[in-house]
């Protein structure tokens, strides 16, 4: 019989939006992670099960980057908006223990020092001893590159994808595109210039990808559309 695993203690920065919401319903259910703290600017003071009924009972906090470095635990996952993770990866570098770091953002896809992970096609080693750190891919991108990963060995030229997301993809801050009224029996396209998911595909796959992002009226998921010429003729097989 194997050893159990040990449990990991994590932390998480910025617990509040969409992203922070449904990160910890799937940690809470590991049977191998505990959430230990939680960052928030705007919930500082509040117990921990607003956020999920289910968790532990603890205060929120307000951290600094220094406060969140200080704190002894395996892992740091970091679900802020774009372009705030920097100071908290200075602090938790500088502090050089042996721990992992998830940045949800964009801020570091395009690093060749972090580990970019999809799963179902990336498999990094972690290295023992050393600070793990890993960039999650942007959704969109995740829906284009497991569309286009199987067969692009067999794609001739550039890849037209047209994609459809949920309003929580536009964030919890009021705007017209997570406007329910707004978004009624209506589809609108943004971002349709230097997406940086279409960055983020073209960086990765060897072909070229052109992006079209649109949102609707649902609240998650995403539908996406992708369409191929093929170098040579392709058959449907049973």
């Amino acid at each position: 019989m194997s050893e159990q695993q040990p449990i990991k203690t994590l932390g998480i920065v910025g617990g509040r939006g969409y992203v922070g919401k449904e990160l910890l319903t799937l940690v809470h259910s590991h049977p191998h992670l505990a959430v230990d703290w939680i960052s928030s600017r705007q919930l500082e003071g509040q117990s921990s099960t607003t956020l999920l009924a289910q968790l532990n009972d603890f205060t929120i906090e307000n951290l600094t980057p220094a406060q969140v470095a200080d704190k002894d635990t395996d892992i740091v996952i970091l679900a802020l908006p774009n372009g705030l993770a920097q100071p908290y990866v200075e602090a938790l570098e500088a502090v050089n223990r042996c721990l992992l770091i998830l940045d949800l953002s964009a801020d570091y896809r395009f690093d060749n020092s972090w580990t970019y992970s999809l799963p179902e096609l990336d498999k990094p080693a972690a290295k023992p001893g050393q600070m793990t750190k890993i960039s999650n891919p942007g959704c969109y991108a995740t829906a284009m590159q497991l569309a286009l990963a199987p067969i692009q060995s067999k794609v001739l030229g550039r890849a037209n994808c047209f994609g459809v997301s949920g309003f929580s993809g536009a964030g919890t801050k009021p705007s017209p595109n997570n406007d329910p009224d707004n978004l009624k029996d209506n589809l609108i396209g943004y971002g349709l210039i230097e997406h940086m998911h279409e960055k983020e595909v073209c960086s990765r796959l060897t072909h070229p990808v052109s992006f079209s992002p649109h949102v609707a009226a649902f609240f998650r998921g995403i539908n996406m559309t992708v369409q191929v010429e093929f170098v040579t003729e392709q058959s449907v097989q049973s």
